[in-house]
């Protein structure tokens, strides 16, 4: 579903099903209309939204005065601040992805007066001009904790406490460079570390994520979308090892023991060294 432009004013307003896309968008500077994608005051909650591949002067993706966002994606959009969204009060952002946005201040989000709270989101790859390891929050203070509270929620490059870093490893981002786009796969990588790396109890009421899939398939997932990937199977580890012995090199008359959990059988292989023949390797695997 396409959306051209939406105002949201005074009352409150809710956004849920099935999810709006909001893209494409572009506010003229020359108007003194902020939000790109976007515009809302008052209690509003946008819930399984995507704002991507807005321009505008202040709130690439949206321009906020209060708002709740639930499993919402926020990708792809221009601002000179505020690239991906610029905010006024005391938003709560939850299961929500902020990625390759672009601004000079604040390229992932700008907050200029209150509180943001985000929960079991994702902050990643937004990128202001330079380049040149600018957080990607910002406020008009430079007292940033005054500002954000992060919990369970991966922010590149920032200060904050609370905040977790690592690469999420999403399926296909787009470049902020190359933003203003409304392309990108944003859906996490079987093997990104976002999974399982949430709190199920920040997540109480989530029942499907951005994409309408199931939000708890284990351990809730960091950012709008929830991973399909099965849980791995329990890691081998050894619970009982062998003392030490005296090695026979004949191979013959070496006895150990072991006992490990996570495995059905155990093969061991071995390798002789300093200069005899090699003939066998010694490890340890899980035997399907």
């Amino acid at each position: 579903m396409w959306i051209t432009k939406m105002l949201l004013k005074k009352k409150p307003y809710s956004v849920s099903q099935p999810y709006l896309f909001l893209a494409r968008r572009s506010t003229q500077p020359a108007l003194g209309i902020n939000g790109g994608g976007l515009r809302a005051s008052g209690s509003v909650t946008l819930e399984r939204v995507i704002l991507r591949g807005n321009t505008a002067t202040a709130g690439g993706g949206a321009w906020l005065l209060g708002a709740t966002l639930r499993n919402v994606l926020v990708a792809g959009n221009v601002a000179s601040t505020g690239g991906g969204l610029w905010i006024n009060g005391d938003p709560i952002l939850e299961q929500s992805t902020i990625a390759g946005n672009r601004g000079t201040h604040g390229p992932a989000l700008y907050v200029n007066f209150g509180t943001v709270i985000l929960r079991n989101s994702i902050v990643w790859g937004n990128r202001s001009p330079s380049d040149v390891g600018s957080s990607q929050l910002a406020a008009n203070d430079a007292n940033l904790a005054s500002f954000f509270s992060l919990d369970h929620t991966l922010a590149e490059e920032s200060p904050l406490a609370g905040g977790l870093v690592f690469n999420p490893l999403f399926a296909a981002p787009v470049a902020a460079a190359d933003a203003p786009s409304a392309e990108g796969d944003y859906t996490l990588h079987f093997l990104s570390p976002a999974i399982d790396a949430g709190d199920d109890a920040l997540a109480a009421g989530h029942t499907v994520d951005l994409a309408g899939q199931p939000r708890f398939t284990g351990t809730v997932d960091l950012g709008a979308y929830e991973s399909s990937t099965p849980v791995a199977d329990p890691p081998l580890t050894l619970t009982e090892q062998s003392g030490s012995f005296t090695f026979n090199h004949e191979l013959s008359g070496n006895t150990f023991s072991l006992t490990a959990t996570g495995a059905t059988s155990i093969l061991c292989r071995t390798r002789r060294r300093m200069g005899f023949p090699r003939r066998r390797r010694r490890f340890l695997r899980r035997d399907h």
